[in-house]
């Protein structure tokens, strides 16, 4: 069976005179880019996510024994990074903007749902926000994260509406440019 890049994620039974370490290591190149989307789509910070996935692959290792043969390795590589995430949200729980529950929820669905062209771009677009200048990733954190209307983005920030509308019209421009370059470079990938 082939995952969704093509790379083999399903059942392992063909593998099983290979040792330990190369059924993991077929297993988990397999889905490495579907569980790194995972990853992307639910933490702000690209570097945040290198260091999750880095946590995940440790825990799928450490855990490789438990894992049965013939089951979903995908299915259970993204629960661990679920909860690595769910760990992460905890850990940063008071230093972090918090989404609205709503949007954290689509996040998830998102995330849980596959790695299509949607949810590939919504991971590129998390990735190309965290790059962000900090006072733009905040007017972007403000406007569409907390669900502010420019209004109120405006009058919180001290900005005239024309400002904060040219500034937002700049913002998205820079996120589509590098948006469009990163799903190409995962395209070649």
């Amino acid at each position: 069976m082939s995952g969704l890049d093509g790379n083999y994620v399903g059942r392992d039974e063909e593998f099983s005179g290979d040792s330990k370490a190369d059924r993991f290591f077929r297993l988990f190149m397999g889905c490495q880019s579907r569980v790194y989307s995972y990853i992307l789509i639910l933490v702000p910070d690209s570097n945040d996510a290198d260091d999750i996935m880095q946590e995940t692959a440790t825990v799928l290792w450490n855990k490789f024994d438990q894992y049965e043969d013939g089951t979903n390795f995908i299915g259970w590589a993204v629960t661990i990074a679920r909860y690595r995430v769910l760990h992460y949200r905890w850990r940063k729980r008071r230093s972090m903007m918090h989404f609205n529950d709503d949007l954290w929820n689509r996040l998830e669905v998102c995330a849980s749902e596959g790695v299509d062209d949607n949810c590939d771009r919504f991971a590129a677009v998390r990735q190309c926000t965290s790059k962000l200048a900090k006072g733009d990733r905040k007017l972007i954190e403000l406007r569409y994260g907390m669900n502010m209307s420019t209004r109120q983005v405006a009058e919180m920030t001290g900005r005239s509406r024309t400002g904060l509308y040219r500034s937002l019209s700049r913002i998205h421009s820079l996120l589509h440019e590098c948006v469009r370059n990163t799903l190409a470079s995962w395209e070649m990938t």
